[in-house]
């Protein structure tokens, strides 16, 4: 407890020192940039110019910092590419989001409808059209669904070349 107490003391004595130094650094330093601005802005003022000569300087530095901010060039980030790759007898959703990174979707679609899979009561995923209909899609078991998903994203790295090689 006493060790605590004394290593608490000493850092806080510590931190007390290094705030009254960068205050005794930092305060005459701002201190003469205040009154520095302040006394170019009164000889400024204090200027014998025509008015029209004020404003005319006024426009054009309003004018060249309005250009010289526009000219920056803005990011826009590129709209992502969305395809279908077709892995294992299902279609994946896939993104490309052109920033180096590319996404797919995780509940594949029927090879025969382009519907999504669906999960029944009884925990399998199914194509959502097979319900009413004679559809032959594979039922899927949440555990082989992991594995068709990882198979499905590599083939989609494969496709856009986001995979690195190891030598």
């Amino acid at each position: 407890m006493i060790k605590v107490l004394k290593k608490f003391i000493s850092s806080f004595i510590q931190n007390v020192f290094i705030a009254v130094m960068i205050t005794i650094i930092t305060v005459p330093v701002l201190v003469s940039l205040v009154t520095g601005t302040l006394d170019a802005l009164i000889q400024y003022l204090s200027f014998n110019a025509p008015v029209w000569m004020v404003l005319l300087c006024t426009l054009i530095s309003i004018i060249y910092a309005h250009f010289s901010r526009s000219k920056e060039p803005k990011f826009i980030e590129p709209e992502p590419e969305r395809f279908l790759i077709e892995d294992s007898d299902f279609k994946w959703r896939v993104i490309d989001h052109k920033n180096g990174y590319s996404s797919v979707d995780q509940i594949p679609l029927c090879f025969v409808h382009e519907s999504e899979y669906v999960l029944t009561p009884g925990n399998q995923y199914i194509c959502r059209e097979s319900i009413g209909s004679n559809c032959k899609a594979k039922i899927i078991e949440p555990s082989d669904l992991t594995f068709y998903w990882n198979m499905a994203k590599s083939k989609a790295n494969s496709i856009i070349n986001k995979y690195e090689t190891k030598h």
